[in-house]
């Protein structure tokens, strides 16, 4: 059935979410990071290698001992029956009172099944499997062809002052022929809704049709913050630019770029911000983001103005200038685009920028145009001591990737690690293995291979992984690792390998997943959605307590857990899509109408509470 208005511009709209990720460009030397790896050296050779750390005899790196993390208490000297946190002083005793047994929550035992609470953009919770006759679309729906989700929504209350946050998301419209698709950004609109019904709020840009050139990339990921200084949120996200093709014999003044060449349409769309109320904001279009998504993090310290960060770019978050210009590839070195992280790994109070095979900081720096410079911490990146090789990189160099940061020091000698090590440790996914490095870019789990199980789509020379999550699975109070790969979802634990692994269907094997642990019980559950199904699994077996039909293409989108309607109580959104035609156990996904986004929630209310955000 028809969605409304189409596109004038259906040439250059085809969804970027069935590209045939192996049929993307050979890598460039000038702009992919996996490519432009000069010959390796074994190890560190000198400190300077080691970031603030030491570089041993055998070509690995330890920490400075002690190390003294940078504290607001450093200047506060509190009176006697007090201590400082946070630059305040606080009594030694506890002044809480006892709780009240009420308000304990306790396990209620088995997980119980989720019930639809709305689906947008139907009018009903059953969405499209409401009764035949029903009306399937709402009154309140702007630019109707628009309802593709292929990305991961935000929560956030859109004022501080509202009872109820509110949820962001990026959709894009379906389009004759998308399909193999060679695009990797695609026409979009973000929508704000209420959590509470899924009812319109927003959608931005405004009058579009008008305003193409502030479209956005409808399958970039959204970061939302205050990227101002004002306390009003933002948010920021991919662009798409119309004229971003090649100009041909004919073409008319400014419908095209001289400078795009044949096969490389719509991979210049740039990054983008809105407003609270979904006013335009800025656009840089000096920037790739594809399918990764941005972060927003204030990068001079806790007083300093925000900045925006995609791979190892880094941008002013009130006017999108450029402070620090990407040099490393475009794909991220692991898929089509970055998603690089903001932590504090070497725990000096300023946080760095992670890409997986390196960190950056950013400093003032009078000599730069922009006036500012981003450091790279790890010299020549992570690097296999010894010149081993590194599986997926060039020779022992290891390649760009996803990262995750978490302390895995409880894991002692397991992993190399004094008990007490307060650095956190850095996992990887990339290119089809899973590795984990210490704060200062030293190996300490060499790359590992992804699980695979056969099917329709397995295939052994394409399996690059999604965004490791970690969480404690197990409920033993160590951390675990979940990823998801082609066809299969896999936890792996620091001397032991891999915990369980469970098959799925997903093709293109780049996809993200959450955890959570709905009944308080000590264990992550896994909340993850494949090309056929939503899934829920047992974090300690991998058995499955759901299994849901649900559409997508999959890209690095997932299945999200929060406090969306203001109850205090989790729910779950889960992102469809019907651009791709695989043949799922319930049909072919382009012959259903799941398309959109879902809210899930615990029908008898036995979730515990979450936070909106």
């Amino acid at each position: 059935m028809g969605w409304g208005k189409v596109s004038l511009l259906t040439f250059a709209l085809l969804a970027v979410a069935c590209v045939d990720k192996k049929q993307l460009p050979a890598c460039d030397p000038e702009t992919d990071d996996s490519c432009n790896i000069a010959t390796a050296r074994p190890g560190c050779t000198k400190d300077a290698d080691c970031a603030d750390g030491i570089c041993q005899a055998d070509g690995t790196c330890k920490a400075k001992s002690p190390v003294t993390q940078a504290s607001a208490c450093a200047a506060v000297s509190c009176p006697a029956g007090n201590f400082c946190s946070n630059g305040r002083c606080l009594p030694e005793n506890a002044q809480c009172k006892q709780a009240d047994p009420a308000c304990i929550y306790v396990p209620h035992g088995a997980f119980e099944q989720p019930a639809h609470e709305w689906w947008w953009p139907f009018p009903t919770a059953d969405g499209p499997d409401a009764p035949a006759g029903s009306n399937l679309t709402r009154s309140d729906l702007e630019y109707p062809d628009f309802v593709q989700v292929m990305s991961t929504p935000v929560v956030m209350r859109l004022k501080a002052t509202d009872a109820s946050p509110a949820v962001v998301f990026n959709t894009f419209s379906q389009q004759t022929g998308a399909n193999g698709s060679q695009f990797v950004e695609v026409q979009g609109a973000m929508r704000a809704v209420r959590g509470s019904d899924g009812t319109a709020i927003w959608s931005a840009p405004k009058d579009m049709w008008n305003h193409m050139d502030r479209s956005i990339n409808g399958n970039s990921g959204i970061a939302a913050g205050d990227c101002m200084g004002t306390g009003e949120v933002c948010f920021v996200t991919g662009g798409w630019n119309p004229t971003d093709v090649p100009c041909f014999s004919g073409s008319q003044p400014g419908t095209c770029d001289p400078s795009v060449l044949p096969g490389h349409a719509h991979e210049r769309g740039g990054l983008i911000a809105f407003g609270s109320d979904g006013r335009f904001l800025w656009v840089n279009r000096a920037v790739s983001v594809w399918w990764g998504a941005p972060a927003i993090a204030r990068l001079l310290g806790p007083t300093g103005p925000a900045q925006v960060v995609v791979g190892n770019g880094v941008y002013d978050a009130a006017t999108g200038a450029t402070l620090c210009a990407q040099t490393r590839g475009a794909s991220g070195g692991n898929g089509d685009g970055t998603l690089s992280i903001i932590a504090d790994v070497d725990l000096d109070g300023i946080p760095e920028i992670l890409t997986g095979n390196q960190a950056y900081k950013l400093t003032k720096d009078a000599a730069s145009a922009t006036g500012y410079s981003c450091k790279a911490v790890y010299g020549d990146g992570v690097q296999m001591p010894n010149g081993q090789p590194c599986a997926g990189g060039a020779g022992s160099a290891c390649p760009d990737g996803f990262p995750a940061v978490a302390n895995f020091a409880g894991y002692g000698a397991t992993m190399g690690l004094k008990p007490n090590d307060p650095h956190p440790q850095v996992v990887v996914v990339s290119k089809g293995y899973l590795r984990i490095q210490d704060w200062t870019g030293g190996m300490l789990l060499s790359p590992v291979p992804l699980p695979q199980f056969g099917g329709d789509c397995a295939d052994s020379s394409y399996n690059p992984g999604g965004a490791p999550t970690i969480a404690d699975f197990d409920g033993d109070g160590l951390p675990e690792i979940g990823v998801a790969s082609q066809s299969a979802y896999s936890v792996w634990k620091p001397g032991v390998g891999w915990l369980w692994k469970t098959p799925t269907f997903d093709c293109s094997a780049n996809t993200g997943s959450s955890v959570f642990d709905f009944e308080g019980k000590g264990n992550a559950t896994v909340v993850y959605s494949d090309q056929c199904a939503f899934h829920v699994y047992d974090g300690k077996t991998g058995s499955t307590l759901i299994t849901e039909k649900n559409s997508s293409c999959t890209a690095y989108e997932m299945p999200i857990v929060a406090d969306i309607d203001g109850s205090g109580r989790a729910k779950i959104l889960v992102p469809n899509n019907n651009v791709c035609q695989y043949v799922c156990p319930w049909g072919s996904q382009d012959q259903h109408l799941y398309v959109g986004l879902k809210a899930l929630m615990s029908p008898n209310d036995r979730w515990v509470n979450t936070r909106s955000v």
